[in-house]
Protein backbone atom coordinates (compact mmCIF):
# COMPACT_ATOMS: atom_id res chain seq x y z
CA UNK A 1 0.00 0.00 0.00
CA UNK A 2 0.94 3.45 -0.84
CA UNK A 3 2.06 6.42 1.61
CA UNK A 4 -0.56 7.86 0.54
CA UNK A 5 -3.24 5.18 0.91
CA UNK A 6 -1.54 4.45 4.54
CA UNK A 7 -2.72 8.22 5.17
CA UNK A 8 -5.68 8.47 4.16
CA UNK A 9 -6.89 5.03 5.87
CA UNK A 10 -5.77 6.18 8.89
CA UNK A 11 -7.76 9.65 8.65
CA UNK A 12 -10.73 7.99 6.52
CA UNK A 13 -13.48 9.83 8.65
CA UNK A 14 -12.09 13.12 8.71
CA UNK A 15 -12.22 14.53 5.35
CA UNK A 16 -11.09 17.67 6.45
CA UNK A 17 -7.49 15.66 7.12
CA UNK A 18 -7.03 13.68 4.23
CA UNK A 19 -5.34 13.50 1.02
CA UNK A 20 -7.53 14.81 -2.18
CA UNK A 21 -4.69 15.19 -5.18
CA UNK A 22 -3.52 12.43 -7.41
CA UNK A 23 -2.01 11.13 -10.09
CA UNK A 24 -4.51 9.96 -13.38
CA UNK A 25 -3.75 8.30 -16.24
CA UNK A 26 -3.70 9.10 -20.33
CA UNK A 27 -6.45 6.91 -21.57
CA UNK A 28 -5.03 3.39 -21.46
CA UNK A 29 -4.71 2.38 -24.69
CA UNK A 30 -1.37 2.70 -26.99
CA UNK A 31 -2.96 5.06 -28.78
CA UNK A 32 -4.31 7.36 -26.29
CA UNK A 33 -0.62 7.35 -24.90
CA UNK A 34 0.73 7.74 -28.24
CA UNK A 35 -1.59 10.84 -29.16
CA UNK A 36 -0.41 12.39 -25.48
CA UNK A 37 3.16 11.98 -26.13
CA UNK A 38 2.76 13.99 -29.74
CA UNK A 39 0.89 16.44 -28.10
CA UNK A 40 3.07 17.12 -24.82
CA UNK A 41 6.32 17.40 -27.36
CA UNK A 42 4.88 19.97 -29.50
CA UNK A 43 3.85 21.58 -26.28
CA UNK A 44 7.91 21.49 -25.31
CA UNK A 45 9.04 22.49 -28.32
CA UNK A 46 7.20 25.77 -28.30
CA UNK A 47 8.34 26.55 -25.22
CA UNK A 48 11.73 26.21 -26.21
CA UNK A 49 11.31 27.87 -29.67
CA UNK A 50 9.57 30.90 -28.45
CA UNK A 51 9.80 30.87 -24.43
CA UNK A 52 13.41 29.34 -23.92
CA UNK A 53 16.20 29.46 -26.16
CA UNK A 54 16.83 32.98 -26.45
CA UNK A 55 14.92 34.27 -23.08
CA UNK A 56 16.82 34.61 -20.25
CA UNK A 57 15.87 36.65 -16.62
CA UNK A 58 17.74 38.26 -14.09
CA UNK A 59 16.18 36.17 -10.80
CA UNK A 60 16.38 36.86 -7.46
CA UNK A 61 14.16 34.40 -5.33
CA UNK A 62 13.90 34.83 -1.45
CA UNK A 63 16.53 32.11 -1.49
CA UNK A 64 18.92 34.18 -3.28
CA UNK A 65 21.47 36.30 -1.86
CA UNK A 66 22.33 38.55 -5.22
CA UNK A 67 20.59 38.48 -8.58
CA UNK A 68 21.47 35.79 -11.28
CA UNK A 69 20.59 34.45 -14.40
CA UNK A 70 16.73 32.45 -14.23
CA UNK A 71 18.31 29.60 -16.27
CA UNK A 72 21.10 28.78 -13.85
CA UNK A 73 19.02 29.12 -10.59
CA UNK A 74 19.05 27.08 -8.40
CA UNK A 75 15.05 26.82 -8.85
CA UNK A 76 12.94 25.74 -11.67
CA UNK A 77 13.00 28.33 -15.14
CA UNK A 78 9.10 30.39 -15.06
CA UNK A 79 6.95 30.98 -18.05
CA UNK A 80 3.42 32.24 -17.94
CA UNK A 81 0.34 32.30 -20.10
CA UNK A 82 -2.59 34.61 -19.33
CA UNK A 83 -6.25 35.11 -21.18
CA UNK A 84 -6.88 38.49 -21.93
CA UNK A 85 -9.29 40.37 -19.90
CA UNK A 86 -12.93 41.00 -22.81
CA UNK A 87 -13.00 44.35 -23.73
CA UNK A 88 -9.60 45.83 -22.07
CA UNK A 89 -8.06 46.55 -24.71
CA UNK A 90 -6.27 50.21 -24.79
CA UNK A 91 -5.12 52.42 -27.44
CA UNK A 92 -1.69 52.72 -26.38
CA UNK A 93 -1.22 49.30 -27.11
CA UNK A 94 -1.63 47.37 -23.90
CA UNK A 95 -3.99 44.99 -22.44
CA UNK A 96 -5.20 43.82 -19.02
CA UNK A 97 -4.15 40.21 -18.93
CA UNK A 98 -4.73 37.20 -16.45
CA UNK A 99 -1.48 36.72 -14.89
CA UNK A 100 -0.02 34.18 -12.15
CA UNK A 101 2.68 34.81 -9.92
CA UNK A 102 1.55 38.48 -9.66
CA UNK A 103 0.63 38.14 -5.98
CA UNK A 104 2.51 37.76 -2.92
CA UNK A 105 4.19 35.16 -4.32
CA UNK A 106 5.83 37.25 -6.53
CA UNK A 107 8.80 37.88 -4.09
CA UNK A 108 9.65 33.90 -4.16
CA UNK A 109 10.16 33.61 -7.57
CA UNK A 110 12.08 36.68 -7.93
CA UNK A 111 11.89 37.54 -11.47
CA UNK A 112 13.14 40.93 -12.91
CA UNK A 113 9.89 42.78 -13.51
CA UNK A 114 11.57 44.81 -16.35
CA UNK A 115 11.57 41.62 -18.31
CA UNK A 116 8.53 39.13 -16.78
CA UNK A 117 6.35 38.07 -19.64
CA UNK A 118 3.04 37.14 -19.16
CA UNK A 119 2.29 35.96 -22.74
CA UNK A 120 -0.95 35.39 -24.36
CA UNK A 121 -2.73 32.21 -24.12
CA UNK A 122 -1.21 29.47 -27.03
CA UNK A 123 -2.64 27.93 -29.74
CA UNK A 124 -1.62 24.35 -27.82
CA UNK A 125 -3.33 25.53 -24.61
CA UNK A 126 -7.22 24.24 -25.77
CA UNK A 127 -5.58 21.34 -27.48
CA UNK A 128 -3.59 19.92 -23.68
CA UNK A 129 -7.11 21.13 -21.92
CA UNK A 130 -8.73 18.71 -24.32
CA UNK A 131 -6.39 16.22 -23.74
CA UNK A 132 -6.73 16.01 -19.67
CA UNK A 133 -10.34 16.18 -19.99
CA UNK A 134 -10.81 12.96 -21.60
CA UNK A 135 -9.45 11.16 -18.97
CA UNK A 136 -11.16 12.94 -16.02
CA UNK A 137 -13.97 10.80 -16.11
CA UNK A 138 -16.58 9.10 -13.29
CA UNK A 139 -15.66 11.26 -9.70
CA UNK A 140 -12.91 12.91 -11.94
CA UNK A 141 -14.65 15.03 -14.08
CA UNK A 142 -15.88 17.36 -11.33
CA UNK A 143 -11.63 18.86 -12.41
CA UNK A 144 -13.48 19.92 -15.84
CA UNK A 145 -16.39 22.01 -13.94
CA UNK A 146 -13.47 24.91 -13.72
CA UNK A 147 -12.77 27.41 -15.85
CA UNK A 148 -8.72 27.32 -16.56
CA UNK A 149 -7.75 30.79 -17.86
CA UNK A 150 -3.91 30.82 -17.53
CA UNK A 151 -0.93 28.58 -17.58
CA UNK A 152 2.64 28.63 -15.65
CA UNK A 153 5.40 26.17 -17.32
CA UNK A 154 8.14 25.21 -15.13
CA UNK A 155 11.70 23.58 -16.79
CA UNK A 156 13.97 21.53 -14.71
CA UNK A 157 16.97 20.12 -15.72
CA UNK A 158 20.77 19.38 -14.40
CA UNK A 159 21.81 22.91 -13.52
CA UNK A 160 26.16 22.62 -14.81
CA UNK A 161 26.63 25.81 -12.11
CA UNK A 162 25.68 24.20 -9.33
CA UNK A 163 28.20 22.02 -7.48
CA UNK A 164 27.35 18.21 -8.48
CA UNK A 165 25.54 19.14 -11.40
CA UNK A 166 22.40 19.45 -9.26
CA UNK A 167 19.07 19.98 -10.90
CA UNK A 168 17.16 22.92 -9.79
CA UNK A 169 13.93 22.54 -8.14
CA UNK A 170 10.61 24.32 -6.54
CA UNK A 171 11.28 24.82 -2.53
CA UNK A 172 8.42 23.70 -0.53
CA UNK A 173 5.23 26.12 -1.00
CA UNK A 174 1.47 26.39 -1.47
CA UNK A 175 -0.38 27.98 -4.30
CA UNK A 176 -3.19 29.39 -2.46
CA UNK A 177 -3.26 30.86 1.03
CA UNK A 178 -6.21 30.54 3.25
CA UNK A 179 -7.02 31.47 7.14
CA UNK A 180 -6.51 28.99 9.58
CA UNK A 181 -8.98 30.17 11.60
CA UNK A 182 -12.19 30.07 8.85
CA UNK A 183 -10.89 29.09 5.76
CA UNK A 184 -11.54 32.16 3.62
CA UNK A 185 -8.83 33.07 1.39
CA UNK A 186 -5.80 35.92 2.53
CA UNK A 187 -5.69 38.64 0.31
CA UNK A 188 -2.69 38.53 -2.93
CA UNK A 189 -3.66 35.61 -3.97
CA UNK A 190 -2.52 35.04 -7.82
CA UNK A 191 -4.84 31.73 -8.45
CA UNK A 192 -8.62 31.87 -7.78
CA UNK A 193 -8.70 30.18 -4.17
CA UNK A 194 -10.68 27.11 -4.19
CA UNK A 195 -9.79 26.13 -7.78
CA UNK A 196 -7.36 23.13 -8.63
CA UNK A 197 -4.60 22.72 -11.25
CA UNK A 198 -3.88 20.47 -13.76
CA UNK A 199 0.28 19.82 -14.32
CA UNK A 200 1.25 17.74 -17.20
CA UNK A 201 5.23 16.74 -18.27
CA UNK A 202 7.25 16.09 -20.48
CA UNK A 203 10.48 14.68 -20.59
CA UNK A 204 11.82 13.57 -17.47
CA UNK A 205 9.95 12.10 -14.49
CA UNK A 206 9.66 14.37 -12.08
CA UNK A 207 9.02 14.09 -8.17
CA UNK A 208 6.15 15.94 -6.44
CA UNK A 209 6.78 15.94 -2.61
CA UNK A 210 4.03 16.50 0.22
CA UNK A 211 4.43 16.73 3.73
CA UNK A 212 1.50 18.05 6.12
CA UNK A 213 2.23 20.73 8.56
CA UNK A 214 0.98 24.00 10.45
CA UNK A 215 3.79 26.04 8.81
CA UNK A 216 6.36 25.59 6.21
CA UNK A 217 9.34 22.83 7.82
CA UNK A 218 7.27 21.91 10.72
CA UNK A 219 6.86 18.56 8.86
CA UNK A 220 6.40 14.66 10.05
CA UNK A 221 8.00 12.34 8.73
CA UNK A 222 5.11 10.01 8.78
CA UNK A 223 2.82 12.65 7.09
CA UNK A 224 5.41 13.01 4.38
CA UNK A 225 5.50 11.43 1.12
CA UNK A 226 6.56 11.47 -2.76
CA UNK A 227 5.09 10.96 -5.91
CA UNK A 228 6.31 10.31 -9.11
CA UNK A 229 5.14 11.76 -12.25
CA UNK A 230 6.10 11.23 -15.61
CA UNK A 231 4.63 11.79 -19.24
CA UNK A 232 2.39 8.72 -18.94
CA UNK A 233 0.16 10.68 -15.99
CA UNK A 234 -1.32 14.07 -15.26
CA UNK A 235 -1.47 15.20 -11.96
CA UNK A 236 -4.53 17.24 -10.54
CA UNK A 237 -3.91 19.32 -7.11
CA UNK A 238 -7.01 19.47 -5.12
CA UNK A 239 -7.49 22.92 -3.83
CA UNK A 240 -8.81 20.90 -0.51
CA UNK A 241 -5.19 19.96 0.21
CA UNK A 242 -4.39 23.78 0.63
CA UNK A 243 -6.58 24.44 3.24
CA UNK A 244 -6.07 24.00 6.81
CA UNK A 245 -8.05 20.78 8.15
CA UNK A 246 -9.52 20.28 11.67
CA UNK A 247 -5.73 19.41 13.00
CA UNK A 248 -4.33 23.17 12.44
CA UNK A 249 -1.83 21.37 9.24
CA UNK A 250 -2.21 21.35 5.63
CA UNK A 251 -0.25 19.93 2.78
CA UNK A 252 2.54 22.17 1.66
CA UNK A 253 4.12 20.70 -1.77
CA UNK A 254 8.04 20.74 -3.65
CA UNK A 255 9.38 19.93 -6.89
CA UNK A 256 12.27 18.76 -8.13
CA UNK A 257 13.53 16.35 -11.44
CA UNK A 258 13.35 12.66 -10.12
CA UNK A 259 16.96 10.85 -9.98
CA UNK A 260 18.49 8.74 -12.66
CA UNK A 261 16.48 11.13 -15.68
CA UNK A 262 18.91 10.42 -18.12
CA UNK A 263 19.86 13.45 -18.57
CA UNK A 264 16.68 14.79 -19.91
CA UNK A 265 14.78 18.16 -19.06
CA UNK A 266 11.27 18.13 -17.39
CA UNK A 267 8.46 20.48 -19.00
CA UNK A 268 6.10 20.80 -16.02
CA UNK A 269 3.10 22.60 -17.66
CA UNK A 270 0.03 23.69 -15.32
CA UNK A 271 -3.23 24.47 -15.61
CA UNK A 272 -5.03 27.32 -13.80
CA UNK A 273 -7.97 29.37 -13.13
CA UNK A 274 -6.40 33.07 -12.40
CA UNK A 275 -8.03 35.56 -10.85
CA UNK A 276 -4.99 38.70 -10.84
CA UNK A 277 -4.76 40.71 -13.77
CA UNK A 278 -1.86 42.95 -14.76
CA UNK A 279 -1.39 45.49 -17.85
CA UNK A 280 0.69 44.26 -20.64
CA UNK A 281 2.05 45.65 -24.28
CA UNK A 282 0.46 43.33 -26.70
CA UNK A 283 3.53 43.51 -28.95
CA UNK A 284 6.11 41.84 -26.18
CA UNK A 285 3.73 41.04 -23.28
CA UNK A 286 5.89 42.69 -20.57
CA UNK A 287 4.64 44.70 -18.02
CA UNK A 288 3.37 47.62 -18.73
CA UNK A 289 3.89 49.84 -15.34
CA UNK A 290 6.64 48.09 -13.77
CA UNK A 291 6.75 48.04 -9.76
CA UNK A 292 8.56 50.69 -8.35
CA UNK A 293 11.94 49.43 -6.12
CA UNK A 294 14.30 51.98 -4.57
CA UNK A 295 16.59 53.58 -6.96
CA UNK A 296 19.38 51.92 -5.11
CA UNK A 297 18.34 48.74 -6.14
CA UNK A 298 17.38 49.63 -9.35
CA UNK A 299 20.84 50.83 -10.38
CA UNK A 300 22.57 47.52 -8.70
CA UNK A 301 19.75 45.32 -11.51
CA UNK A 302 20.30 47.44 -14.17
CA UNK A 303 24.40 47.42 -14.12
CA UNK A 304 23.91 43.25 -13.89
CA UNK A 305 21.54 43.41 -16.99
CA UNK A 306 24.18 44.36 -19.16
CA UNK A 307 26.67 41.74 -18.39
CA UNK A 308 25.55 38.44 -16.77
CA UNK A 309 25.05 37.08 -20.13
CA UNK A 310 28.48 38.32 -21.81
CA UNK A 311 29.87 36.16 -19.76
CA UNK A 312 31.86 32.88 -21.21
CA UNK A 313 30.92 30.44 -18.57
CA UNK A 314 27.13 31.81 -18.76
CA UNK A 315 27.10 31.09 -22.58
CA UNK A 316 29.26 27.55 -22.14
CA UNK A 317 26.67 26.35 -19.02
CA UNK A 318 23.78 27.48 -21.30
CA UNK A 319 24.52 26.07 -24.56
CA UNK A 320 24.70 22.58 -22.70
CA UNK A 321 21.31 23.15 -21.17
CA UNK A 322 19.99 23.80 -24.68
CA UNK A 323 21.74 20.79 -25.81
CA UNK A 324 19.61 18.56 -23.07
CA UNK A 325 16.51 20.10 -23.90
CA UNK A 326 16.77 19.69 -27.66
CA UNK A 327 18.06 16.23 -27.21
CA UNK A 328 14.98 15.85 -25.09
CA UNK A 329 12.64 17.00 -27.68
CA UNK A 330 14.64 14.34 -30.18
CA UNK A 331 13.33 11.16 -27.82
CA UNK A 332 11.50 8.76 -30.05
CA UNK A 333 7.83 8.48 -29.26
CA UNK A 334 8.01 5.21 -27.03
CA UNK A 335 4.32 4.51 -28.25
CA UNK A 336 4.32 3.87 -31.90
Amino acid sequence: MSAKRKYNAVHEKDESQRFHSQLVPYSHSGNGRRKAFEILRAVAEDLFENHFRDIDHLKKPTTMRVPGSAKLSRQSFNIYFGADVIGTQHDDGTVERFAYATGTGASTIGIDASTLQINPLPEWFAELKDLIFESLVGDLARYKQQDYNGASVKIYYENPRLKGNEPNKTPWHCDVLYKKENGMPKKGNSQEPFSNVLIATFGGDKVLKFSRGAKKGMFQQKKTFEMRQCDTKFFVLDYRDEMFGNDGQKWWHASMMAKHNQGRVVISIMLRKIQSKVRVRMDDSRLAVIPCINSQEEVYWVSLRSKYKEDEEYKRHVHVIHQKFIETLQRRNPYN
